[in-house]
């Protein structure tokens, strides 16, 4: 067979090879970015049930394999998780991402807010846990793990970061450290925020929240 024939017997699989791996990803990897837009707008937009479907539908339209994404996704999904008053889901879900090694490779700012998401996640936690049962032992925990979570995120910002995200991190760090010293008139008395009320509502009839040490 002379070159030339070989040539163009090699160009086809070569090509098939490149549509059924790097093309196929990156077709994917748009039409979930298509959705994800669509998810980011209705979010913004406050329809957080129909972001969280969106967020879902661009999950099942990404690549397996494309890790990047599928983290920026589940980023996301966790925020709109939280609005719905799914914050013990979603604190769960963004635990997990940060535990895979993989996740180190991932761009800064994505790991920022992976981290500051699942700290909110865990305030809400705790703040619905702390209105569910007056016993530290049931809210202490995961009170202290947002807590600690924010005082890591702000002192980063106040190293690397920029004053825009410093004093978000400082009122949720505040938040996070008074909730550990409400008395139970004090809880009694404030305004419940929002979404952890939806928490509340959305968990405790069917004790999905997890209290620590809880007798059988």
């Amino acid at each position: 067979m002379k070159k030339s024939e070989l040539l163009w017997c090699i160009v086809p699989l070569l090509a098939l090879i490149f549509h059924f791996s790097v093309g196929e990803k990156l077709l994917l990897a748009e039409n979930a970015a298509a959705v994800e837009t669509n998810g980011y707008l209705a979010e913004v937009e406050g329809r957080f049930a129909k972001a969280e479907a969106l967020y879902v539908k661009a999950l099942r339209v990404a690549h397996p394999a494309d890790f990047p994404l599928r983290a920026r996704l589940d980023v996301a999904k966790a925020r709109v998780d939280i609005h719905t008053g799914d914050a013990p889901a979603a604190a769960d879900q963004l635990e997990r991402l940060l535990a895979k090694q993989s996740t180190a490779s991932l761009p800064k700012t994505l790991q920022t807010e992976t981290q500051t998401v699942r700290a909110t996640a865990l305030y809400y936690t705790a703040f619905a846990l702390r209105l569910l049962d007056s016993n530290p032992e049931r809210w202490a925990a995961k009170a202290e793990e947002a807590r600690t979570a924010f005082l890591a995120l702000h002192q980063n910002a106040l190293e690397h970061g920029s004053p825009e995200t410093v004093e978000p991190l400082a009122r949720a760090l505040e938040a996070a450290s008074k909730l550990l010293h409400y008395r139970d008139t004090e809880i009694a008395g404030i305004r419940r925020p929002p979404i952890a009320q939806a928490t509340l509502e959305r968990n405790a009839p069917a004790r999905k929240l997890n209290l620590a040490d809880e007798s059988p």
